[in-house]
């Protein structure tokens, strides 16, 4: 028979387990993918495993580029004049933000006008427990000059992402509000210029768990469900060119350092 103090020790320590439990810190949002395919394309339907979060599963991750106004070709196909010519993946050292860095060349013999790069991102969040038909985007903050983008869905149920970034034409508006919510896919743009012969740009796209961003707009992709709390914010910048006069100066400035290396 257990006495009375006995009793009271076990439902003691019960319940400060039961507290343990209740008051245990969440887990960390961690974003983990597999290599990345040809065109650094990804998600699922890629054969990549790409997780956001506790319910965020990738979809698609794809990139396309249009030139002098045409319409965009995936970098993936090739056929635009512009070469993907290094990609990078860099996950944050938290393992909540993962920043896409891709370099655009121009390898052909003719000078490339009207540059324009297309960044896809579709994302189902929880899909297996509440289905992916109720999720919705928000947009924080302004687009930078040449910057588009646009939330929607992908091409069903009304939805012209995808044809929208094939035509080369964002609409800068979000068709799926909290209001209105439906399967939600993002899209980025950025307007590169032209690119003479050998000359490269650099794009870097940030798909975050945890509030981070580049550049000065987020797209922003939740769940209305109450099941998980998996956030996506989407972000991206051109990177910037040094100046002419800046780029001389380094120049200059590692000559002389050479000239005092060999006078040493």
């Amino acid at each position: 028979m257990i006495s009375d103090f006995a009793q009271l020790a076990r439902r003691a320590l019960f319940v400060g387990a039961i507290l343990l439990v209740t008051h245990a810190p969440d887990p960390a949002h961690a974003i983990s993918f597999t290599p990345f395919g040809p065109g650094a394309r990804g998600g699922s339907t890629y054969g990549q495993f790409f997780d956001i979060g506790d319910g965020g599963e990738v979809n698609v991750l794809d990139a396309y580029v249009s030139v002098a106004g045409g319409l965009s070709a995936s970098l993936a196909a090739g056929g635009s004049g512009v070469d993907l010519l290094d990609f990078e993946s860099t996950l944050s050292g938290d393992e909540t933000d993962v920043v896409l860095r891709y370099t655009l060349h121009n390898a052909g013999a003719s000078t490339l006008s009207d540059v324009r790069f297309f960044s896809l991102l579709d994302v189902e969040i929880d899909e297996s427990t509440n289905g992916f038909f109720n999720e919705f985007g928000t947009v924080t903050g302004t687009a930078a000059t040449g910057q588009g983008w646009e939330i929607d869905e992908l091409g069903f149920a009304g939805g012209n992402l995808v044809a929208n970034i094939l035509g080369a034409a964002l609409e800068d508006a979000n068709d799926v509000p909290a209001g209105s919510p439906d399967d939600v896919a993002m899209a980025l743009s950025f307007a590169l210029g032209s690119l003479a012969p050998g000359e490269s740009r650099v794009v870097e796209v940030m798909i975050s768990e945890d509030g981070d961003a580049l550049g000065t707009l987020v797209l922003e992709h939740e769940d209305l469900s109450p099941v998980g709390d998996t956030h996506i914010h989407y972000s991206g910048q051109v990177q910037a060119l040094p100046e002419p006069t800046t780029a001389l100066l380094v120049l200059v400035s590692g000559a002389g350092l050479a000239l005092r290396r060999r006078r040493a």
